[in-house]
C-alpha cells in the first residue's frame, strides 16, 4: 500500500450547509481509515521486532552465541567466588 497518509484530503467547494456536513464527515472518515492502516502496519511492524522466532530464524549464528554468553555469564555469577 502506497504511504499516502500525509496527503492533503481535498475538499471541494460546497453549495450549502448540508453538503458542507457530509463532506467534512467524508474527510474525517477517509483521515480515520488512513489512521486505522497505518496503525495497524505499526502493530504488525512491532510484533515481528520484538518476536525472539523472527531474530532467531534471521539470525541464528547470532542466536546461539548470545545464549552461550549468557549461560557463561550466569555460571560465572552462580560460583562460590562470586557468591557474597
Amino acid at each position: 500500500m502506497k504511504d499516502d497518509a500525509l496527503v492533503p484530503v481535498v475538499v471541494p467547494a460546497v453549495r450549502s450547509e448540508s453538503e458542507d456536513v457530509n463532506v467534512l464527515r467524508n474527510a474525517v472518515a477517509l483521515r480515520r481509515r488512513r489512521l486505522q492502516a497505518s496503525t495497524d502496519r505499526l502493530r504488525r511492524e512491532v510484533r515481528r521486532e520484538v518476536d525472539w522466532r523472527f531474530w532467531y530464524r534471521r539470525y541464528p549464528g547470532g542466536f546461539l552465541t548470545a545464549a552461550l554468553v549468557l549461560g557463561w555469564t550466569v555460571g560465572k555469577w552462580g560460583q562460590p567466588s562470586h557468591r557474597r
